[in-house]
């Protein structure tokens, strides 16, 4: 005779590897109907609701575990991955070590861990967690991956572009391994080969190491560069890159290939030897003209802003329009909103004082927010693929980051390694805009002109040529924290 809740258990389970949630919290939930109580059907449930971000609803089906069956590791891992997305660290942290307590040969639960380390800005401990994770299970993927990220946080890019190389194997990487027929380039000379170079990861990450073209095609070969489609005019605008594809169509004849995130590795990359070829990236010239036209002529302080990124990854990189109502006192200066997707509706409503103009519904591809980068003072952003965009134009550009910042930005810097134009201020606690948006401001006002009549785009500060307006910070928030 079937078992009626084993029989909607597994249906649930596979509905929910497939992705299907309601359907397979429903199956779930007829299980726990025919069993109520029963751990093994509880344990799903809450794992779903984690997964339909219904954080609150999914700790209260754990707490019924742990009332009902205290020593599960699962549960204490799940429970700890939820803590986790409702940023209560220590609270995780506390759960991992339960889980681990049970299963000491365990290693997600320890990258989990020192993924909550890491957003207390406690780094030396998540380090610990993931080499301790390689030395219980030394083909950990995960912990591979969060390690690379945690080495080249710290400067270490050798090593870190080595580990790097485990995203392939990592669960829920964004882009899928490639395989084709042509071989994987070495780094040796190209004698005339076309050598497909292909994308990865989201439109930064394509912006930032694209910087890397001009450097394959000095090893003598035509580069053809796979993208998606918004980006593919912009990068067309490289004077050494022979053809751009964007990503699903038809790929022409390649002799050989190599996805564009390996070419650190390749080129063994440190801090010392990152390309600073700046500008790398140029709007085209019809773009130009037609947000010049756009535009118009030249008379206040332009600055550009962007305030909100998606909430997946990484949402804590992300702010409102409002947080950034300190720049609304900033005289003479008119604001562009350089906002798209999520958050670009708050143009419509910003700060009291604060001037924003709103042409985004003009813009179809990066090479149209290039072309009204161009026409702007300065670019102020949260960490999105327009900071890039505006870096790897040269543009002067003021980053807003994070308490835990992505790899890249690194630690207590207030320059960029890859970009020598970008200025940063950090979050110097968790979640807190408040102290680096002020300081923010304060630099701001230090480059618009003291007088509307002066021309600032001849003065000092408009051609980059007086000391760095953020020198008078030099006791601030931007270097003291973590």
């Amino acid at each position: 005779m079937i078992n009626p809740a084993k029989q909607e258990l597994s249906e649930g389970i596979r509905l929910h590897l497939e992705g299907n949630l309601p359907e397979a919290l429903a199956c779930y939930s007829r299980a726990l109907n025919c069993s109520p109580d029963n751990p093994e059907i509880l344990l799903p449930i809450g794992a779903v609701l984690h997964d339909l971000d219904r954080y609150d609803e999914a700790l209260a089906v754990y707490q019924r575990i742990m009332d009902l069956l205290p020593a599960s590791a699962a549960l204490y891992h799940n429970r700890g991955n939820t803590l986790l997305a409702l940023d209560r660290f220590e609270e995780a942290i506390d759960s991992y070590a339960r889980a681990l307590a049970l299963t000491p040969e365990d290693a997600e639960a320890l990258v989990t861990m020192g993924t909550a380390f890491e957003q207390l800005g406690q780094y030396d401990a998540a380090m610990k967690c993931y080499e301790e994770a390689l030395r219980r299970v030394p083909a950990c993927a995960e912990a591979h991956w969060n390690l690379a990220l945690a080495l080249l946080r710290r400067g270490e890019y050798l090593r870190g572009w080595e580990e790097f190389g485990w995203r392939w194997q990592k669960k829920g990487y964004p882009t899928r391994w490639r395989e084709f027929p042509a071989q994987l380039w070495d780094g040796r000379p190209l004698h005339g080969r076309i050598i497909l170079i292909h994308a990865e990861q989201a439109f930064g990450d394509t912006i930032q190491f694209a910087r890397y073209l001009p450097l394959v095609a000095s090893q003598g070969g035509k580069v053809v560069v796979e993208c998606p489609q918004p980006l593919v005019p912009l990068l067309e605008t490289i004077p050494d890159v022979y053809h751009a594809v964007p990503a699903g169509m038809t790929l022409p004849h390649f002799d050989i290939h190599l996805p564009l995130m390996s070419l650190p590795q390749l080129f063994g990359t440190t801090l010392e030897t990152i390309p600073d070829q700046m500008p790398y990236l140029y709007p085209p010239q019809e773009r130009l003209h037609r947000w010049q036209s756009l535009i118009g002529s030249k008379q206040r302080f332009r600055v550009g802003l962007v305030w909100a990124g998606r909430q997946k990854p990484d949402p804590h990189r992300t702010c409102r329009l409002s947080d950034l109502a300190p720049l609304a006192n900033i005289r003479d200066a008119v604001f562009y909103s350089l906002q798209v997707g999520e958050g670009a509706e708050q143009a419509a409503d910003p700060p009291a004082g604060m001037n924003v103009v709103d042409l985004t519904g003009n813009i179809v591809d990066f090479a149209d927010t290039a072309a009204l980068i161009a026409q702007l003072d300065i670019v102020v952003s949260i960490d999105s693929a327009v900071a890039h965009l505006a870096g790897a134009m040269g543009k002067q550009t003021y980053l807003l980051l994070p308490f835990a910042p992505d790899w890249r930005w690194m630690l207590e810097r207030k320059d960029s390694p890859w970009y020598p134009s970008m200025h940063i201020f950090r979050q110097c606690s968790f979640g807190c805009w408040s102290e680096p948006v002020e300081n923010l401001a304060t630099a701001l006002s230090a480059l618009c002109p003291p007088d509307p009549d002066i021309d600032y785009r001849n003065s000092p500060h408009g051609s980059g040529e007086s000391a760095d307006p953020l020198s008078h910070l030099a006791s601030g928030a931007d270097n003291k924290t973590r």
